[in-house]
C-alpha cells in the first residue's frame, strides 16, 4: 500500500502531463529494509501534506519504520526503512 502510495503521488504531481519514470529499488541491509521510490519531474516547490502522505506515514509506524523524503527540481525521492 506505502508503495502504490508513493506512485500514485510521482504520477499525479511530479509530471504534470509530461513523461517521465519513476523507479521502485527494495534492498536488504542488515536487520532493515530499505525502500526507495524516486521519479524524475519535477516536484511542487512547497509539499503539502495531504491524505496520501498521512496514509504513509500511519503504515511506515505501523512496521516500525519511517519514511524519509526530499524534492527538487529534478525529481523526488522517499525512502521508507523498516526493520525485517
Amino acid at each position: 500500500m506505502i508503495v502504490y502510495e508513493l506512485i500514485t503521488n510521482s504520477a499525479h504531481h511530479a509530471f504534470q502531463g509530461t513523461e517521465g519514470k519513476v523507479l521502485v529499488e527494495l534492498h536488504s541491509a542488515r536487520n532493515f529494509v530499505e525502500c526507495r521510490v524516486s521519479d524524475d519531474g519535477k516536484g511542487p516547490r512547497e509539499v503539502q501534506r495531504g491524505r496520501g502522505l498521512a496514509i504513509i506515514h500511519e503504515l511506515a509506524e505501523h512496521l516500525d519504520g519511517r519514511l524519509e523524503q526530499s524534492f527538487g527540481i529534478e525529481g523526488s525521492s522517499s525512502l521508507l526503512i523498516f526493520p525485517s
